[in-house]
C-alpha cells in the first residue's frame, strides 16, 4: 500500500468515528461500515403513473470490502444492498487503491 493510500485509509477510519459510519448488506451478506451521503427521492412518471425513485452512494475501506465480500467486486452489480431499513440495487461500482463507491438506486428502477 503506498503512503498516499496509507494516509487515506486512516483519515477514513477517523471520518468514521466522527461523522459516524452505517452499516449496509449485500445480498443479505456480512454487516460492513460505509459513509453514506444523503438519499435523493424522487419520482419519475411512467405509464402506470408516478414512479417513486431513490437513489445515493455509499463509501467503504477497499480493504474492508474485500474482507467480507472476496468474489470479484464486479459481480457485485445489480445486488440487492440494504441500509437504513431500506432496499437498493447496486447499479455502479467505482473502485480505487483505497476505496469502493457503490451507487444505489431504488429496486423499482431498472438495472440496464
Amino acid at each position: 500500500m503506498s503512503s498516499l493510500s496509507t494516509f487515506a485509509a486512516k483519515a477514513f477510519q477517523s471520518a468514521l468515528s466522527t461523522i459516524g459510519g452505517e452499516v449496509l448488506t449485500i445480498n443479505g451478506g456480512e454487516e460492513i461500515s460505509a459513509v453514506l451521503n444523503e438519499i435523493t427521492d424522487s419520482q419519475s412518471y411512467g405509464d402506470t403513473g408516478f414512479t417513486p425513485l431513490a437513489s445515493f452512494q455509499a463509501v467503504i475501506a477497499i480493504a474492508t470490502f474485500q474482507a467480507d465480500y472476496t468474489s470479484p467486486i464486479r459481480s457485485y452489480l445489480g445486488a440487492t444492498v440494504e441500509t437504513r431499513d431500506r432496499k437498493f440495487r447496486l447499479t455502479e461500482i467505482i473502485s480505487g487503491a483505497s476505496f469502493v463507491t457503490l451507487k444505489l438506486e431504488s429496486i423499482s428502477r431498472s438495472c440496464t
